[in-house]
């Protein structure tokens, strides 16, 4: 008797595995159908269609148990010939096995056209270069009413932080840097710093590198398209690579771990060693602002291992700047982000609830604070609320470079904190591992601050967890 052929199922040791000892038991189509009538899971149509009324009655009950223990049955003795079945199954390859030139005689573009193929989504640069564009297609629009109201506040009022005065100020200078970096941190979670020791020269060097990555052709930049979020390089559109989101952006993310580098060139590594320099220094600062020592965050978090993502965005320009959106309201995880731009404005903070626009100014770095700033400060200081806006004008580009702890360090609110002279306060966030947010915010949906507020202890769950 000849040996049967294995089923080409996955073998669904789920459902196998109180059955059929081992697991990795060869799944032939008589041991399925075995497996399955014990499971009350095979339906034979034949009984079902023409039986006897005891038999017909005996399939219903077994139909409904599938379908209610289930969900799933196998339906045998149906009646269409394995040729008919084969052939079908012929046909679709033949199908696949064609040049896409002539795939596409077959793409539709509504639901219900009578032939239709997933819709291949052009890249954003090339969709930008094109010919007479004037609009963009429907992958790419959002609602309006994203778009919010903004307000106009004179530049004079965001926070402007004087770095050289933070690093080898007199004591006197010192001090009220410190304390002006702590309330640009409460107020704005957003600031300015200047004066910062980073030649102009490299600045815009890595904008030059930049731009070259993104001028690259479509196949080349494939080369760098990631799976995971700690990925050593990463290259799409969408917020992260399960995103179905298609934003006016392409990015280009490197993935920085302190003592192991992946970036590409020592051009990069030396941006990213003076940057960092400037954002361990910055939280020596905030640090002390918050009353702490100044090595606090650096050795509570471990910032000798920390890590530092390189984010290359490039904004085309856009026929309908009112229907598109760069990157929609979010909040970076981490503790800062420094970014430097182009020239092009586009970048816009919530203040107070209202969108506040961002001027770009040469040799300065914008500072946004992160949410594991939050966390640590419990709530003192506010990761900022930032989005990025397309134009029709000119096209955008930013590089920010996004610090946070080392991946095994665990970020809760400090202790120190927690005690005043007022009494105990509650923590007002959980402890998470660094790693495991990182993993969370990466593979949901981009939505305002909806990752942290799920580590968030809202005054209800603590009342009622209290004795």
């Amino acid at each position: 008797m000849a040996a049967e052929t294995a089923s080409p199922f996955p073998p669904i040791h789920f459902l196998l595995n109180h059955l059929v000892s081992p697991p990795s038991l060869p799944l032939t189509p008589s041991l399925l159908i075995s497996i399955l009538s014990r499971t009350q899971s095979c339906i034979d149509y034949s009984l079902l269609i023409s039986g006897t009324p005891g038999q017909r009655s005996e399939i219903v009950h077994e139909l409904g148990r599938a379908c209610e223990d289930w969900g799933f049955f196998m339906v045998i003795n149906h009646g269409v010939p394995q040729k008919l079945l084969s052939s079908i199954l012929d046909g679709c390859r033949g199908f696949f096995d064609l040049e896409e030139e002539e795939k596409q005689e077959f793409k539709g573009s509504h639901v219900l056209d009578p032939i239709s193929q997933p819709t291949k989504i052009t890249s954003i640069k090339t969709l930008a270069e094109s010919p007479g564009l004037t609009s963009i297609p429907a992958t790419h629009t959002f609602t309006p009413d994203l778009h919010g109201q903004v307000t106009s506040v004179p530049e004079a009022s965001i926070p402007v932080i004087d770095y050289s005065l933070l690093i080898s100020g007199t004591p006197g200078q010192r001090s009220k840097i410190v304390h002006e970096l702590g309330r640009a941190c409460q107020d704005w979670g957003f600031f300015m710093v200047i004066n910062h020791g980073v030649p102009q020269k490299l600045l815009s060097s890595i904008l030059d590198g930049c731009r070259g990555f993104f001028d690259l052709e479509e196949e080349e930049k494939q080369e760098f398209k990631g799976n995971h979020v700690l990925d050593p390089i990463r290259s799409g559109t969408s917020f992260n690579v399960r995103g179905k989101a298609f934003y006016w952006r392409i990015f280009s993310r490197f993935l920085y771990i302190l003592c192991s580098t992946h970036l590409p060139n020592l051009l990069a590594s030396e941006y990213s060693q003076r940057v960092r320099e400037i954002a361990r220094g910055l939280l020596t600062g905030i640090s002390e602002s918050l009353g702490l020592e100044g090595s606090y965050i650096d050795k509570a978090l471990n910032l000798e291992r920390g890590k530092q993502i390189f984010i290359a965005n490039l904004y085309p320009t856009c026929p309908q700047p009112e229907l598109a959106m760069g990157m929609p309201p979010h909040s970076d995880h981490g503790l800062l982000t420094l970014l430097i731009q182009n020239g092009i404005g586009g970048l816009q903070i919530q203040h107070k609830g209202k969108w506040v626009n961002v001027g770009t100014h040469p040799n300065s770095f914008l500072v946004n604070t992160g949410d594991h700033l939050e966390i640590l400060s419990n709530g003192r200081y506010k990761s900022v609320l930032h989005r990025a806006m397309v134009n029709s004008k000119g096209t955008r580009m930013s590089i920010a470079m996004a610090h946070g702890p080392s991946l095994d360090s665990v970020v809760s609110p400090a202790p120190e904190l927690l005690v005043s002279s007022e009494g105990d306060e509650p923590a007002a966030y959980i402890g998470m591992k660094y790693e495991d947010y990182l993993e969370l915010q990466q593979s949901n949906k981009l939505d305002g601050k909806s990752c942290l507020d799920r580590v968030r202890i809202s005054a209800k769950r603590y009342l009622s967890s209290a004795p």
